[in-house]
């Protein structure tokens, strides 16, 4: 049976290609693709219809941040809106006539518009415009009790903002996108061509009549384990030295939850084999599992903020249990819930297997 599905491996060279490349091929493209590592320059047009000095000095404080990327000036508010409508920039602000003047009386507003189709530039630039507008408070507010105290400006700035902000981020300290997206991509590509391959494995031995025993089943099941688990190094060794994201765990805490992943995956692909007649509908069902997978692990959006529905949902799919472990441990060196969640995958991988057996009997053909 080795023997056999050796050459079965190497006769269809693209189950090597699913298991090995698709997590190795995710790594690099995203890697390059995050490699500026975090949103910034972003496209900004400005209208300034006060044009003082105040106004001047208030938006050189968005032309000095990195995350902005001043490409003009707009002559009225008109122009202004088309370039944002024609994506000429995705940011724009507008300084109010008067602003000046209002400063001076008390208050004074001015309009940060942005694109909202790409939320993550929404988060970022709203944040820095924000952080900007509150800095050039502070500076004004200094500047008013300085005149009225005849006092130092550098010193009453202290006494107004008394309270500074020191922002530590454990295990991704500048809040790159590289370390927040590329391990739960590379685990989704990993699972995916774990399917692919044993889906294909299976379904060739089907159509030959030879896949008809509990034992060349638990065969497949094992070698491409044994083969996953090699891929699964391999992608921990691209993270470190391509991504450049150091491995700070103990590597055999990484190497349980992988075989403890891949098992839960192959047993899902074992189950699956079962409600499909024809391979090209397997890789059709397969190809949709992904998404949905990867949205209810948490990966993106905290799971804690899913509905208890989702969360129910979540719980069934083996990508729930994996890349937020994968990454945590990357990340910050450990993860509390190791062991409670390789439980949960070796159940999610018994019950399939279970199932499997259900629904099988003693054969394997359909």
């Amino acid at each position: 049976m080795f023997l056999h599905e050796i050459k079965q491996t190497f006769a269809d060279p693209r189950r090597l290609i699913f298991v090995f490349g698709a997590s190795l091929a995710y790594l690099i493209l995203f890697a390059m693709l995050y490699s500026p590592n975090i949103v910034k320059n972003i496209p900004t047009i400005i209208f300034d219809a006060d044009n003082t000095k105040i106004s001047r000095e208030f938006l050189r404080g968005f032309d000095d941040s990195d995350g902005f990327a001043i490409i003009g000036y707009a002559a009225c508010e008109e122009d202004m809106r088309r370039a944002l409508i024609d994506k000429a920039a995705l940011a724009a602000i507008e300084v109010p006539k008067n602003f000046s003047r209002d400063i001076a009386h008390g208050s004074a507003e001015f309009l940060y518009m942005v694109n909202g189709s790409n939320i993550i530039v929404t988060s970022v630039t709203s944040s820095a415009a924000q952080n900007i507008s509150a800095d050039f408070s502070d500076k004004i507010a200094a500047r008013r009790a300085a005149t009225a105290l005849g006092s130092n400006v550098n010193d009453l700035a202290k006494k107004i903002s008394p309270v500074q902000t020191r922002l530590r981020v454990l295990g991704n300290p500048i809040q790159g996108y590289t370390r927040f997206f590329l391990i739960g991509l590379a685990m989704a590509a990993f699972q995916q061509g774990i399917l692919f391959a044993l889906g294909a494995s299976i379904f060739g031995d089907r159509s030959q009549k030879i896949f008809s025993a509990w034992k060349l089943l638990a065969f497949k099941v094992i070698f491409y384990w044994l083969m996953s688990m090699a891929a699964f190094a391999m992608i921990l060794a691209a993270i470190e030295h391509v991504a450049e994201i150091p491995i700070k765990f103990p590597l055999v805490d990484a190497l349980i939850l992988g075989g403890a992943f891949i098992f839960a995956v192959e047993s899902l692909c074992v189950l699956t084999t079962r409600f499909f007649v024809r391979e090209v509908n397997f890789i059709r069902a397969a190809t949709m599992y992904p998404v949905p997978a990867f949205i209810l692990s948490g990966y993106t959006f905290p799971a804690e903020s899913m509905g208890a529905s989702m969360n129910f949902a979540a719980k069934f799919f083996p990508m729930s249990y994996m890349s937020n472990n994968l990454r945590e441990m990357f990340l910050t060196g450990a993860t509390t819930k190791l062991f409670v969640d390789v439980r949960s995958l070796i159940l999610i991988g018994a019950a399939c297997l279970i199932l499997t057996a259900l629904f099988s009997g003693k054969s394997f053909t359909r």
